[in-house]
C-alpha cells in the first residue's frame, strides 16, 4: 500500500518558494511509500519487515504467510492439538473438478455451521502453543508465491489488490460479533452489554452463539483464503467483454467467467 501525505497551507496566495517549501520532496514521498509498504494487522503480533532485497509481491506473499499460518495454529489448538483421521475429506477431494462439472456446478449456497459452545472455546489450547513447522511454513510460502505470480500485471485486479481484500476480511471476521446492546446474541442470564473488554470469560461466551463464524478457525481460514485466490488470472476486463471476444474460458464458463476461472485455477495448483 501507498501512503501520500499532504501538509496544510494557509488560504492566502502564495509565491513559487512559498510553494515548494509546502510540497514533499521526492525523497521524503519515496521514503514515506516505503515506510507504509510493512503489513501489519493489530492483535496478530506479527509484521513483514520492508526488507530492500525483497520485492512488494514478496512481502505480500510473506504477510499472507503469515495470516494463514496464524489461521492454521488456531485450527490445530481448536481440535486439541489432535489431527483428526482425514480420509473421507481427501476422498470428497478427489472427486472436486472431475466429470466435467464447473465450480458453479459444484457451489453450495448454504453451508451449516457447528454451534460451538463456551465451554467448547474454554477448553481450547492457547494457539502459540502450536507449532506448524517450517515445512509447512514452505509450503504456504511455495503455493502463494505460485497463485501471485498467476495474478496478472492489471491496474486493479492484481496481487496487491488481493492482499487488501484479505486484509479487510481479516479485519471483518474480528468484528462480526459486536459487543453491546442490541446485537440479536443476548442470552437467558447475560447480557452484551455487561460485557467487559478485559472479560475473557463473557467473550468467550459471546463468540460461542457467533453462528460458528468467529469461533471456527477453519470457517475463517476458508474466507480469508478464498479473499486471496478470488482474482486469479483475472484479465481485467468485465466478463461481458470476455463473451464478446469469444474467449477461451469464455465458451468453458456460461457466467461469472473470470471468478470461475480463479477458483479452478487456485484449486488445481492446490491439490497439484
Amino acid at each position: 500500500m501507498q501512503t501520500y501525505w499532504l501538509r496544510k497551507s494557509s488560504a492566502h496566495k502564495v509565491n513559487g518558494s512559498d510553494l515548494k517549501s509546502a510540497m514533499m520532496t521526492h525523497a521524503e514521498l519515496v521514503e514515506t511509500e516505503e515506510e507504509s509498504e510493512s503489513f501489519e494487522e493489530p492483535g496478530l503480533g506479527f509484521g513483514v519487515d520492508t526488507d530492500q532485497r525483497m520485492t512488494k509481491i514478496e512481502r505480500l506473499v510473506e504477510w499472507n504467510v503469515e495470516v494463514l499460518a496464524s489461521l492454521l495454529q488456531q485450527i490445530i489448538a481448536s481440535r486439541d492439538g489432535v489431527v483428526n483421521d482425514i480420509s473421507p475429506l481427501s476422498d470428497a477431494e478427489k472427486t472436486i473438478g472431475n466429470g466435467g462439472r464447473t465450480v458453479l456446478d459444484e457451489f453450495t449456497p448454504i453451508i451449516p455451521l457447528k454451534r460451538f459452545e463456551a465451554e467448547d472455546l474454554r477448553a481450547r489450547r492457547r494457539p502459540s502453543s502450536i507449532k506448524i513447522g517450517d515445512e509447512a511454513k514452505f509450503q504456504l510460502r511455495k503455493y502463494l508465491s505460485q497463485i501471485a505470480a498467476m495474478y496478472r500485471d492489471n491496474p486493479f485486479h492484481n496481487f496487491e489488490h488481493a492482499s487488501h481484500v484479505t486484509a479487510s476480511v481479516k479485519k471483518l471476521l474480528t468484528r462480526i460479533v459486536k459487543v453491546g446492546e442490541g446485537n440479536g446474541l443476548a442470552v437467558s442470564g447475560f447480557c452484551p452489554s455487561h460485557i467487559k473488554k478485559d472479560d475473557d470469560a463473557n467473550l468467550v461466551h459471546l463468540a460461542g452463539h457467533s453462528y460458528g463464524i468467529t469461533s471456527d478457525p477453519l470457517t475463517q481460514f476458508a474466507v480469508v483464503f478464498s479473499a486471496i485466490i478470488h482474482d486469479v488470472d483475472h484479465p481485467g476486463v468485465p466478463n461481458s467483454q470476455l463473451v464478446k471476444e469469444n474467449t477461451r474460458i469464455a465458451e468453458i464458463y456460461t457466467k461469472s467467467i473470470a471468478e470461475q476461472n480463479s477458483v479452478e485455477l487456485a484449486w488445481e495448483m492446490l491439490m497439484g
